[in-house]
């Protein structure tokens, strides 16, 4: 326990702010775009409400079946990006270098980039499968 809060307090600060920003983009740009983006959905399948009647035949509609795939893909990306920032964090921190969230930034897109290559599309069809269950634990 003591060496992992000495990795932690190594880049504390810079994981703190990372944080910060993700949550705070995640409720201003993407909550918003999700309700935007199922409202639209609502419109474009023309259902003005949703019932126990009508739930099964909106679901089962493939405008909505496509544009669950579309939202579902880049939660995927969003949250990729999130774990592979603090991976790139969390080892500076392992090798005891302090990195700044700019470079962290640097990184992690050059890292994140490298991901979508043909030779791992089998990992991202993995984590897209289990990306629901990564807050089980939290429930």
């Amino acid at each position: 326990m003591k060496k992992i809060f000495n990795i932690l307090k190594i880049n504390f600060i810079t994981i703190l702010e990372f944080e910060i920003i993700y949550k705070i983009l995640m409720s201003i740009i993407f909550i918003p775009l999700g309700i935007f983006s199922f409202n639209m959905v609502m419109k474009l399948t023309n259902y003005t409400y949703l019932s126990t009647e009508n739930i099964t035949k909106f679901i089962l509609n493939p405008i909505t079946i496509t544009s669950f795939i579309i939202i579902l893909l880049l939660l995927t990306i969003f949250t990729l990006f999130d774990i592979t920032t603090l991976i790139v964090i969390y080892d500076q921190s392992y090798q005891g270098k302090k990195i700044k969230l700019l470079d962290a930034f640097k990184i992690s897109i050059r890292k994140f980039i490298t991901l979508f290559k043909i030779k791992n599309l089998c990992t991202l069809l993995l984590f897209l499968i289990l990306l629901p269950f990564l807050n089980i634990g939290l429930i």
